[in-house]
């Protein structure tokens, strides 16, 4: 299966979650095709609708903003709808699988969204801190089909197991199996 993990990422530059890292790591030995959508260094008009956790912390003394662009980073201005339509038609997921924290419950909203307006039998999977603390309230967006709470190691091989199954199984009706 082809699997597109999303960050989300509305406020850290350069913070990647470890466990992307070895969901991808074990989604490949499994035989999957992995590939990411990474919003780090975006910028787009979506991001004025949610908080920036750095700027928060920054303002209240708990941390420094560092000025990246005196670095040389710079976020690209991009249509966030259009770039993400963009990257499905290049990459054609089964699942977008979501990575996120509570502060990117917001744009994995409107991303989420934003694929099933593209294409609504692409399944998308929404893990980490923020579906793991709130799992009724995540479930309950009606584009997200699966959610993972706590760790995926386990779980997220075996949800894409199943979901290849099934795509079998309606890809070749004689394999199913019919209550008696």
């Amino acid at each position: 299966m082809r699997i597109l993990f999303i960050l989300p990422n509305v406020s850290e530059i350069g913070v990647k979650p470890i466990g992307l890292s070895l969901l991808s790591a074990i989604c490949k030995d499994r035989g999957h095709y992995i590939d990411l959508f990474d919003t780090t260094f975006y910028e787009f008009s979506e991001i004025s609708d949610f908080t920036n956790n750095a700027a928060v912390y920054a303002i209240k003394n708990q941390t420094r903003s560092v000025d990246y662009e005196r670095s040389g980073i710079k976020k690209e201005k991009v249509d966030l709808r259009e770039r993400l339509h963009d990257k499905l038609s290049e990459y054609q997921p089964d699942v977008c699988a979501f990575s996120m924290m509570t502060s990117d419950r917001d744009l994995s909203r409107k991303m989420s969204d934003y694929i099933k307006e593209y294409d609504d039998k692409i399944q998308v999977v929404w893990g980490g801190i923020y579906p793991t603390s709130s799992p009724e309230e995540a479930i309950s967006y009606p584009a997200v089909d699966y959610i993972c709470c706590y760790e995926g190691v386990e779980a997220l091989p075996e949800l894409l197991e199943a979901i290849r199954n099934d795509k079998h199984t309606q890809t070749h009706p004689t394999h199913q199996t019919h209550p008696t």
